[in-house]
């Protein structure tokens, strides 16, 4: 019988708890904040993204690549 496996990017704000309870895999969406590039929840956690949103420079975000 064959696997189904759950894929979902950065935006669903799915639980920690149901990931690993389901195996589902979590890909980051991709940031820009003016000339810098970051991945949500790997190298710019939540509390420093809403921090840079009180910056002059709005956020850019895009589809993770497949």
């Amino acid at each position: 019988m064959k696997r189904v496996k759950v894929v979902t990017d950065s935006s669903s704000g799915l639980p920690k708890e149901l990931e690993k309870q389901y195996e589902i895999t979590v890909v980051p969406i991709p940031i820009q904040i003016g000339e810098e590039s970051y991945k949500e929840n790997v190298n710019l956690p939540a509390d420093e993204f809403y921090r840079l949103l009180d910056g002059q420079v709005m956020p850019k975000t895009s589809s993770p690549s497949p």
